[in-house]
């Protein structure tokens, strides 16, 4: 069985689960400018968007395996570290802060930091795709979409070999 070779430094300890690695080893593959969706990613792997989402909640090494570009299938930013915003509820300030009624996911594990107003969490995931050239519009949606999704090709031969057999 291949494993990956995620050798992201970080200095926090949180075990991973395979499926989490593998889901790990895609994101790096994304270049930087460059965003995918949760369903790209789950169809590589043969699971569904929400696990892919749930793995990507729990990214440890965040934002060196970069799960900041990763969005919805519509283009919408969805949500960041645990943070996820709907769309009816999207909103930006002058200061391209995001506003509105933000939730955050119980996190698992001891809690490393404390509470932050809601919202700051997609304001950094924001800051973050524009200081690599993906711009995000008033509504929370990626700008030039069909010029900026990336689906491949994926090099499968960093997931384990299980997956790689079923493709």
């Amino acid at each position: 069985m291949a494993r990956n070779a995620l050798s992201v430094s970080t200095t926090k300890t949180q075990s991973v689960t395979q499926f989490q690695e593998n889901v790990y080893a895609l994101l790096l593959q994304i270049p930087k400018g460059r965003v995918t969706t949760y369903g790209a990613i789950a169809r590589v792997l043969k699971t569904s968007p929400r696990a892919v989402g749930n793995a990507l909640r729990n990214n440890p090494f965040a934002p060196e395996v970069p799960c900041h570009r990763c969005v919805g299938s519509s283009g919408f930013i969805t949500g960041f570290d645990g943070e996820s915003i709907d769309k009816k509820n999207f909103k930006r300030s002058k200061d391209g802060l995001v506003q509105g009624a933000a939730h955050q996911s119980k996190p698992r594990g001891p809690k490393i930091s404390p509470a932050q107003p809601a919202g700051t969490k997609l304001s950094l995931k924001i800051q973050i795709l524009h200081d690599e050239g993906v711009q995000i519009d008033g509504k929370g949606m990626v700008v030039n979409r069909k010029k900026v999704l990336w689906d491949g090709p994926w090099n499968i031969d960093t997931i384990r070999d299980d997956i790689k057999s079923t493709s």
